[in-house]
């Protein structure tokens, strides 16, 4: 081989070498410095817009704090709990303060609790002094509560003319802002040339440290069994005492237990669907209330008896459906201090089994003790 020849393929070789490196080293180098380039463009973009925000720090946690002051003074504007006693004293101020008012019918529905989640580190959702607008976010929220919003929602009817109407509106809507009118119909009797008017009003709380203050009545005396003395008609006992709404009745008995800032007695033993309450027990404790229930067959007939805290409901006949049934309507304790609770005694010597029905059960403090019994029975 020449040695042009030889000088020749050298300089091809070094040239192969070269455009290898190039591509496999060179060339990803360049790439890489280049988009590490564009990051810290990018970071320091981001950077920029920041420092306008960084250097009013001290004015956005003024404006944070300020506003977490007006929210914890607009959530004082609202009850810490609500009952359908709320909604009585309403009912009694509009009658007391607008002349003429005399409502024909109130109807209570169930109490709404919907419990708010505020794990968010916002605190403007939490109104807790939890954030470090430095750079806490995703932190765990060191104050995390449950608080609970509660919705009283109740209607209430009235034969009336146009201009106590917009009476009734006006003073509702001057009464509380946690009270709103939701809804309201309004039809004419022709005969009566009276317009019936039915307005669906809502009440708003939300559970805080705030105490409890439960309302006065300058028209009935305070305290349970007395709040239907009132010359509103047509507020049956059970619409107060059934915190639970519409109920299917298909047991023999029921026992209700309640928390005793309830309306009505904290624990209450009775036959089903007897309406005259001839058959009722009550207790109104804060704590354990014994019961004992006794179920016997006799000549295919059956009899129940019960006591309650010394009260004695002796044996008494009822008709039994597809099965022997309890029904039992709890309530979801209101906090560590709701101790409302009963402990039962079940003596079953009829030779069937005896079906305990729960509704609405707390779940993790149930308010129903099973301390003994005797024979079959189930609880579902």
């Amino acid at each position: 081989m020449k040695s042009r020849e030889k000088n020749l393929l050298v300089f091809l070789l070094i040239m192969v070498i070269f455009v290898v490196v190039y591509y496999l080293v060179v060339a990803p180098l360049n790439a890489k410095a280049k988009s590490i380039q564009d990051d810290i463009d990018a970071v320091n973009t981001q950077i920029n817009s920041l420092i306008p925000d960084y250097q009013r720090i001290d004015e956005i946690k003024a404006e944070i704090e300020d506003i977490k002051n007006k929210n914890s003074e607009n959530a004082k504007k609202y009850p810490s709990m609500l009952t359908q006693e709320n909604g009585l004293k309403l009912i009694f101020d509009i009658e007391k303060n607008i002349e003429g008012v005399e409502f024909t019918k109130a109807s209570f529905s169930s109490i709404e609790v919907v419990s708010i989640d505020n794990s968010s580190n916002d605190p403007i959702v939490n109104n807790e002094e939890n954030v470090d607008v430095a750079g806490d976010e995703g932190k765990e929220n060191p104050n995390k509560e449950s608080k609970l919003s509660i919705v009283l929602p109740f209607t209430v009817s009235i034969d009336t003319d146009y201009k106590t109407i917009k009476s009734i509106l006006a003073y509702i809507n001057d009464y509380q802002s946690s009270t709103v009118v939701d809804q309201i119909t309004i039809t004419k009797d022709e005969r009566t040339e009276l317009l019936q008017a039915v307005f669906s009003i809502k009440m708003y709380g939300i559970s805080n440290d705030l105490e409890y203050v439960r309302p006065e009545f300058d028209v009935v005396e305070q305290g349970k069994d007395t709040l239907f003395s009132s010359k509103v008609v047509d507020i049956t006992i059970d619409s107060i005492k059934n915190a639970n709404g519409p109920r299917e009745e298909k047991g023999d008995i029921f026992i209700a237990i309640k928390p005793t800032i309830s309306d009505a007695e904290a624990q209450v033993v009775a036959l089903a669907g007897e309406k005259s309450q001839g058959s009722e027990l009550k207790s109104d404790v804060n704590g354990v209330a014994k019961l004992k229930v006794k179920f016997t067959k006799e000549l295919e007939e059956y009899y129940v008896s019960y006591e309650l805290d010394k009260q004695v409901k002796e044996p008494t006949k009822f008709e039994k459906g597809a099965a022997i049934e309890i029904d039992l309507y709890s309530n979801p304790r209101t906090g560590a201090d709701d101790k409302s609770e009963v402990e039962l005694e079940l003596i079953n010597e009829t030779g069937e089994k005896v079906y305990i029905n729960a509704h609405d059960e707390d779940e993790e403090r149930p308010r129903l003790i099973i301390k003994s019994t005797t024979g079959d029975y189930q609880l579902r």
